[in-house]
């Protein structure tokens, strides 16, 4: 995680040095964006054939993906003429989940990661410049970052055992229009999931039972500033 954050940084000051350093002084260029978004989950799902639960019954796990939605703030930092460093806070809402058929217990459930808090830093890159007034004209900006994800305890099922931490990488395509005074960026994005999940219990086969989790999920935004 470390050497991400290093990467990026070095990546972010060398963008900065090859671009106009000139004040962006543009009407539309408000920093501080609500941001609305719905999402679906891909998980990376790995299982045993079979497993035996606590009564000795055979069972098998499978999952289901589920949507979801989000809500935060975020913030513009305008390096330049053509790039945006974007940190973000949102509350992420979006319930896959893991099934279980066994003989005794039919079809349990739990769910992954339903609620968490996200902290995206993102950079943005306009090809046509933000010195460009007409929004029509506009180039779609492309974006890539990295995600950290923080599970709240409170509302995790206990069983699987999952780690609560988790780290993304983001890459997406945005697109701002003007509505009166309002700028809105409209944003397609893939948040891709590094972590196995999977936590470790001998003693629980809903735990056991599974080798590999990853949450990854793509989606549609609205930044609205």
């Amino acid at each position: 995680m470390k050497k991400i954050f290093f990467v990026l940084t070095i990546f972010t000051f060398q963008m900065i040095s090859a671009q106009d350093t000139s004040k962006v002084d543009i009407a539309y260029a408000k920093n501080l964006s609500m941001v609305l978004g719905v999402s679906y989950s891909n998980l990376t799902f790995e299982s045993k054939p079979y497993f035996l639960d606590s009564a000795g019954t055979i069972g098998k796990s499978d999952f289901k993906n589920a949507a979801g939605l989000s809500v935060g703030v975020s913030y513009n930092f305008y390096l330049g003429n053509h790039f945006i460093l974007r940190p973000s806070v949102e509350a992420n809402f979006m319930s896959p989940e893991i099934l279980y058929d066994t003989e005794i217990e039919h079809k349990i459930s739990s769910s992954v990661f339903p609620v968490a808090i996200e902290t995206p830093l993102a950079l943005v890159f306009s090809p046509t410049g933000y010195d460009q007034l007409d929004l029509t004209r506009r180039l779609p900006e492309i974006m890539c970052g990295i995600r950290p994800v923080f599970a709240l305890a409170a509302f995790a099922d206990l069983r699987p055992e999952l780690k609560t931490k988790d780290l993304n990488i983001d890459f997406g395509l945005g697109y701002p229009m003007k509505v009166k005074k309002v700028t809105m960026r409209f944003e397609l994005f893939y948040s891709y999931g590094l972590k196995n999940l999977i936590g470790v219990n001998e003693e629980d086969f809903r735990t056991t039972s599974i080798s590999l989790i990853n949450r990854s999920y793509s989606g549609f935004r609205v930044l609205i500033n």
